[in-house]
C-alpha cells in the first residue's frame, strides 16, 4: 500500500499583488517554518526586466540572500491566453521575500508556501524542519519507524490534582531539608520547592523499563524544563538518582536533560558520574535558530523531549524535540571507538523529573512543570522472564469462617544483588480445599510500597541464585488496611482451583511488583475467607506463581 501524505499550501499575502501600471513590486519578510517549498505565479501583459524576479532568503531576518533569479518572457515562456507561468523553488532559510521588476504593465503575483517537495528540485540546503529527512523517520537501530510500538510505561496525570505516593505509576519523594508539593490540574503538574534549605523535589515512576536486546528504545516526555531561576537545577529524562536520601542529587545511571545555571544540555550518566553537552556542543543541531532546522526552541516553554538509544552497552544515542509533528534532534553520541565498558551499567531506568538546589540560604520558591511522558520499545517487544513458584508447602492453613486469613505474600528482594530492576509479574494461584461444600472468598491484595501496616514477615529467599524475589507463609499479622484488592473471586467444594487469568491484572506495561524511591518493595498478599455462618474453620493449601522479566 502506497502511502500519501497530506500536502498543505498556504497564499502568502506579503509577497503577493495585483495592479496596474505597476513597474515594480516588493515584498515583505515571511518566516518559512513549516513548509518546504515557494510556488510562485505570475501574470503579466509585458516581459520582465532581464533578473526581474528575485527570491531572497535570511537566517536571521537581516542579512539577505538572493539564491533565486528568474526572467519571464510573454513571448516565449508563457503558455496561454492567460500569460501564466508558475515556477516552484525549494526554500532554504528561515525568512523570505520577492521582488519583481518590468516595465509599466498589468501584473498579478501569487506566491504560496507548500509543504510538497517537487522531485525536479536538486537544490539541497533547504532548510529542514519539515524536509523529508530519512534519518528523522529511522529508529535508533536503523530500522523504518513503524506505527505499532509497544509502550512499556506511561506517566500521566489526567485530572489529578495532587500528587502521593499512592498513585500507583508514580511515587513522589521530597527531602526533609526543604518543603515543597506537588499540583495539577488536567495533567499541568508543578513540582515546587521553596528552597528554605538545599533540597529536591522528585517525580519517579515505581515501574522500572526493562530493555530488549535489538529494539530500539524510546524515551518521550512533555514538560517545562527552564525554572527561571538559575538557582535551581531541573532534569527530565530516563535514570536513576544515586542517593534520593541525600540532599546532593547525583544521577546514577540513565539519560536526561537539564537546566543548570541557566545552561541547558543533554546528559549521560554511568554509576554516578555523568557526562553533559551543552547545548552549544550539540553536534546535530543547537535549537538556536542557527541550526539545519531553523529551529529557536524556549525552554521556559513547554516542549516534547525525545531521546532514543539503541543500547546494547555501547550503542548509539540521540537527543532531541519533537516539532511539527516528526523528530528533530539535536545531538547524537555514537560511542564508535570510545568506550570500553557500557555508557551506563544498566538500562533498566524509570521515568523521571527532579528539581533542586544545593544553597543553604532561603530562595524564592520555584518550579517546573512535569505534563506525560512514556517510554516505548521500537520493533516489537518480546520479554523474557525466569519463572518461579511457592507454595503452603505440606502443611495446610487453617482458616475460621468469616475472617481473612493471609495465604502467602511475595515481595521484591532488593537487597539481592542480582536485583537490576527486574519486573516481577505474578501469572497463576491455585487453592485446594481440603473439606467437601465450603464456600471460599479469595483474594490477590496489593500493598504499594511502605504501605503494609501490620507486623513485617520474615522473608525467605525464593532462590538466592536465580529469584529477586522473597515470600512468606500464612504470615502471623494480617493488616488489610491500605490495601488495594486487585482481583478475588469464590470457589465452592474439594478440589484444586486455579486462577491463571493474572494476566489481566498483571503484566510488564500495566502492573507489576515494584518499589518506591527508598527502596522499600510492594506486598503482594494471597488471602482467603471460609464463608459460613458458625465459628468453624476450614483448611486450605495455596500456590501462587510468577516471571521475572528481566
Amino acid at each position: 500500500m502506497t502511502f500519501t501524505p497530506q500536502v498543505l499550501t498556504q497564499t502568502d499575502n506579503n509577497n503577493s499583488v495585483e495592479g496596474s501600471s505597476l513597474t515594480s513590486f516588493n515584498g515583505l519578510s515571511t518566516v518559512t517554518t513549516g513548509f518546504n517549498t515557494l510556488i510562485l505565479t505570475v501574470i503579466s501583459d509585458i516581459d520582465s526586466s532581464a533578473g526581474g524576479i528575485q527570491i531572497k532568503f535570511s537566517d536571521d531576518n537581516s542579512t539577505w540572500i538572493t539564491p533565486y533569479t528568474d526572467t519571464y518572457f510573454t513571448s516565449n515562456v508563457f503558455t496561454d491566453a492567460s500569460n501564466v507561468f508558475t515556477k516552484t523553488y525549494l526554500i532554504i532559510k528561515k525568512y523570505y521575500k520577492i521582488s519583481y521588476t518590468t516595465s509599466s504593465a498589468n501584473f498579478t503575483i501569487t506566491s504560496r508556501l507548500s509543504t510538497n517537495l517537487d522531485s525536479s528540485i536538486t537544490q539541497n540546503t533547504s532548510i529542514s524542519v519539515f524536509d523529508n529527512n530519512i534519518e528523522n523517520t529511522l529508529d535508533a537501530f536503523g530500522k523504518l519507524r513503524v506505527s505499532n510500538p509497544t509502550t512499556l510505561l506511561d506517566i500521566r496525570f489526567p485530572g489529578k490534582n495532587s500528587g502521593n505516593s499512592l498513585f500507583l505509576k508514580n511515587n513522589l519523594q521530597i527531602c526533609s531539608d526543604s518543603s515543597g508539593n506537588y499540583t495539577g490540574i488536567y495533567a499541568g503538574s508543578k513540582l515546587s520547592i521553596d528552597a528554605s534549605g538545599a533540597g529536591y523535589y522528585i517525580s519517579q515512576s515505581r515501574n522500572y523499563c526493562v530493555y530488549q536486546p535489538g529494539k530500539s528504545l524510546l524515551f518521550m516526555a512533555s514538560g517545562v524544563l527552564d525554572p527561571k531561576n538559575d538557582a535551581y537545577t531541573t532534569r527530565i529524562g530516563y535514570f536513576k538518582n544515586k542517593d534520593p536520601s541525600g540532599n546532593t542529587l547525583v544521577v546514577y545511571d540513565g539519560l536526561y536533560f537539564q537546566h543548570s545555571n541557566g545552561i541547558y544540555s543533554v546528559n549521560i550518566a554511568n554509576k554516578g558520574v555523568s557526562t553533559s553537552i551543552n547545548q552549544t556542543s550539540w553536534n546535530i543541531d543547537k535549537m538556536n535558530g542557527t541550526g539545519s532546522s531553523g529551529l529557536k526552541l524556549d525552554f521556559k516553554m513547554t516542549q516534547l523531549f525525545v531521546i532514543d538509544m539503541e543500547w546494547l552497552g555501547v550503542g548509539r544515542v540521540r537527543f532531541g524535540f519533537y516539532a511539527y509533528g516528526r523528530i528533530q534532534y539535536c545531538h547524537q553520541v555514537t560511542n564508535i571507538n570510545s568506550l570500553v565498558k557500557p555508557y551506563t551499567s544498566s538500562i533498566n531506568l524509570p521515568i523521571c523529573f527532579s528539581i533542586h538546589n544545593n544553597v543553604n540560604t532561603s530562595l524564592s520558591a520555584n518550579s517546573f512543570t512535569q505534563i506525560c511522558s512514556t517510554v516505548i520499545s521500537e520493533g516489537g517487544y518480546t520479554p523474557v522472564g525466569r519463572p518461579f513458584a511457592v507454595s503452603t508447602g505440606n502443611s495446610t492453613i487453617d482458616v475460621s469462617g468469616n475472617i481473612e486469613e493471609p495465604l502467602i505474600f511475595l515481595t521484591g528482594n532488593r537487597a539481592n544483588k542480582n536485583y537490576l530492576n527486574q519486573n516481577i509479574v505474578p501469572t497463576i494461584t491455585s487453592m485446594i480445599c481440603s473439606t467437601n461444600n465450603d464456600l471460599i472468598l479469595f483474594k490477590l491484595v496489593l500493598f504499594l510500597a511502605g504501605d503494609y501496616t501490620g507486623t513485617i514477615p520474615t522473608w525467605i529467599n525464593v532462590d538466592a541464585s536465580y529469584s529477586v524475589a522473597n515470600y512468606a507463609i500464612n504470615p502471623p499479622e494480617y493488616n488489610s488496611t491500605n490495601g488495594i484488592i486487585i482481583d478475588q473471586g469464590y470457589f465452592y467444594g474439594k478440589g484444586t482451583n486455579t486462577i491463571s487469568s493474572l494476566g489481566e491484572v498483571f503484566s510488564t506495561q500495566l502492573l507489576q511488583l515494584t518499589s518506591d524511591i527508598k527502596n522499600n518493595s510492594d506486598i503482594l498478599a494471597l488471602t482467603a475467607t471460609y464463608i459460613n455462618n458458625n465459628n468453624s474453620s476450614t483448611k486450605l493449601s495455596a500456590t501462587i506463581g510468577w516471571q521475572e522479566i528481566y
